[in-house]
């Protein structure tokens, strides 16, 4: 591996970590947030739910944009936006300007988070595409699980503004390391080749599709709004039920106006490739276990087997752990052997897991849970990273910012999903008038291993789909017009 990949890896990584660190970091300053601006949970919940609504909602429009300029050209704005945003974000005096700045904040992850596989497919050589997304895998997860403490490190030191000050000079580096790779001598080359690919013409930006992404803006932004505030407004509130509506008139909208644009903004066929969906159907998966279960751990660990917040706290990072040591070890094995298979395997390690789960109760002894936990964070940290690999060896020529756009709509979808079924199944397992503040252990267990089972069935059911899928072999890519390398 060159110096060039190196950087390029660089800079996607840090860029990720950067993203995931400011899902995360943001959640443990509501209290502070609420105590700064004098409002309820329920006023500063609109802080995380912007984000949400900008990064999922956009990242369809920004992935063909890729497509069609080029990701570095989408890449490195959205850099440059996410930084400009964290600074409105730390000067904002008033909670609506903190939430506009949010939203900006968002669209600029969503710049990031559709064209980092782009830019790893297009910029790096084939061989080496599975051990880049082994790391970056590694340094979102690392992102991710550093957000809370480091949060709460800088709010009990600092104040609150400085969880987004934080990010400006992971910015500045992000960007001064990709200005410098992707201005390269070679750039000439790559931009050529770009200009030869089917999507790409003068006229792209007047041919773009607007209808379909004010469509597809509303249609995303109607679910994820029903979806998290469903069980703070009730989900036949009259703003959830227009919500329903209005996603069931925006849906068909947004699918119509796909199928007859000149350049839509999403190419069904890559639905229609069944390796393409085997790896949707299991991220999608396998996101809402990790999410579901991941909020309802907590509960478990501590009404059940009477474990203190901390020693909660320390179970779990066995997750972000063998992340950081699998991931890049899972990108290596996928590029020296199969993707597919690599993926299978940590698919089936996170059904194994999930079984296990359903045998949790009050009895369960620390040696079987964290050998479940294990298990069930090794395959996570092999999955990730091979399945992004084998969905974007599929993705043709020109549509690599659309391929990687929909695994990340995907994998975002999954997370509002588990979350929320996940919830509602531990719920509905307790009578009605319980809340979980009163539940005892054994009510707590029951629902637990409810979610268990469903997680067990629908990880399986990823599995079969997983079957189902395959790597590009190597004469078929070599069909394909030349990827972007140095």
């Amino acid at each position: 591996m060159d110096f060039r990949s190196l950087m390029i890896i660089f800079a996607v990584s840090v860029s990720v970590f950067m993203v995931n660190l400011d899902v995360s970091i943001t959640n443990i300053a509501m209290p502070s947030l609420n105590a700064y601006f004098k409002v309820g949970t329920g006023d500063t919940a609109k802080i995380v739910l912007s984000y949400l609504l900008s990064l999922s909602g956009f990242l369809l429009v920004f992935g063909k944009l890729s497509d069609e300029f080029g990701s570095k050209n989408v890449f490195i704005p959205g850099v440059l936006v996410f930084k400009i945003a964290s600074i409105l974000c730390a000067f904002s005096d008033t909670l609506m300007l903190l939430i506009a700045s949010r939203f900006l904040q968002g669209i600029g992850g969503a710049m990031i988070a559709a064209t980092y596989g782009a830019i790893v497919m297009q910029y790096l050589p084939q061989n080496i595409s599975g051990k880049a997304f082994g790391l970056i895998t590694a340094a979102g997860g690392v992102g991710f699980a550093l957000g809370a403490p480091i949060g709460g490190y800088i709010i009990e030191h600092l104040s609150w503004q400085w969880i987004f000050i934080v990010n400006v000079p992971i910015c500045l580096l992000t960007l001064l390391v990709s200005l410098y790779v992707f201005k390269s001598k070679n750039e000439a080359a790559s931009d050529v080749s770009r200009s030869d690919r089917p999507e790409t013409s003068a006229g792209a930006a007047s041919q773009f599709d607007y209808p379909g992404a004010f469509y597809c803006f509303v249609f995303l932004s109607a679910f994820i709004f029903a979806v998290n505030q469903g069980k703070i407004d009730g989900w036949l509130s009259p703003r959830i039920v227009a919500s329903y509506a209005v996603f069931a008139v925006f849906l068909p909208l947004f699918i119509l106006r796909e199928k007859n644009a000149p350049r839509p903004l999403l190419d069904f066929s890559l639905l229609f490739n069944k390796s393409i969906m085997g790896g949707f159907i299991a991220t999608l998966v396998v996101i809402m276990t990790l999410d579901g279960l991941c909020f309802l751990f907590p509960l478990f660990f501590e009404t059940v087997k009477k474990m203190s917040p901390a020693q909660t706290g320390k179970l779990l990072m066995i997750f972000p752990l063998l992340t950081v040591v699998l991931s890049p070890i899972a990108g290596h094995l996928s590029d020296k052997r199969s993707p597919a298979v690599i993926s299978r395997i940590a698919l089936f390690l996170i059904t194994v897991s999930a079984a296990m789960f359903c045998l949790f109760n009050q009895g369960t002894g620390l040696l079987m849970v964290n050998v479940s936990l294990i298990i069930f964070g090794s395959g996570l940290a092999l999955f990730f990273p091979s399945a992004t690999a084998l969905v974007m060896s599929h993705a043709p020529c020109g549509r690599e910012g659309m391929a990687m756009a929909l695994y990340s709509s995907v994998s975002n979808m999954g997370s509002i999903l588990g979350i929320s079924i996940f919830e509602w199944l531990f719920a509905v397992s307790n009578p009605a008038d319980n809340s979980s503040y009163i539940l005892t252990a054994a009510d707590v267990s029951k629902g637990f291993n409810a979610t268990a089972v469903f997680a067990s069935i629908i990880c399986a059911i990823g599995f079969i789909a997983l079957i189902t899928s395959r790597e590009k072999l190597k004469e078929e890519a070599g069909k394909e017009d030349p990827v972007l390398v140095n």
